[in-house]
């Protein structure tokens, strides 16, 4: 078996219903009927800072985090895209300070815990990451609750019908399957 991680492009049903890609998984956005969904996991967006960042260990307002510059993480970008944390700030009459645009969580985690930024992650990714520093003998990221809604986020996984009955892709969608129900539960012991 042979794994490729790809980018997500403009049209994650055309790859699945093409045959360029056997599985998704993410943040579900537009689908097409005949794909096969499956909820994997819930999560929510935090904030997350460096260990000693101004922020940290602080009551941090929506005015306070809007003020803040910020990374935004971009995985799927249609025309009309509006990040959420955008949505929900534009919302209560404020606008964030959008210092750098990048391409993956990890990303944004990694330049968060470089710099003064502030990032916004799924609470799984910040968890997982302090936990990893934590284990190399190095501070973690501080982690927040973002002061006003964002909504949940639903992982799922995406496959087309025809490989149903594929054997290896079967396996892997238990193996992933079974991989989200640990990390789930190892979030609710954290």
């Amino acid at each position: 078996m042979r794994i490729l991680f790809v980018q997500k492009d403009a049209s994650p049903a055309r790859a699945l219903r093409d045959g360029l890609c056997d599985l998704e998984l993410g943040i579900l956005r537009d689908t097409a009927p005949e794909l096969k969904v499956q909820r994997l996991l819930t999560d929510h967006f935090v904030g997350v800072v460096r260990a000693g960042h101004p922020l940290a260990g602080q009551d941090i307002t929506a005015r306070d985090f809007a003020e803040s510059d910020s990374i935004v993480s971009i995985l799927h970008q249609p025309a009309d895209f509006t990040h959420v944390v955008d949505r929900a700030l534009a919302g209560i009459g404020l606008k964030r300070r959008r210092t750098f645009q990048v391409p993956s969580f990890l990303v944004a985690l990694s330049m968060a815990q470089q710099s003064d930024l502030v990032a916004v992650v799924p609470q799984s990714y910040a968890r997982m990451e302090r936990r990893r520093m934590t284990a190399l003998g190095l501070p973690g990221p501080e982690i927040f609750e973002l002061p006003f809604d964002t909504g949940e986020i639903v992982i799922s996984l995406i496959w087309h019908p025809r490989m149903d009955s594929d054997l290896a892709n079967r396996w892997l969608r238990e193996l992933v399957r079974e991989c989200t129900r640990l990390v789930g539960q190892d979030e609710i012991a954290a």
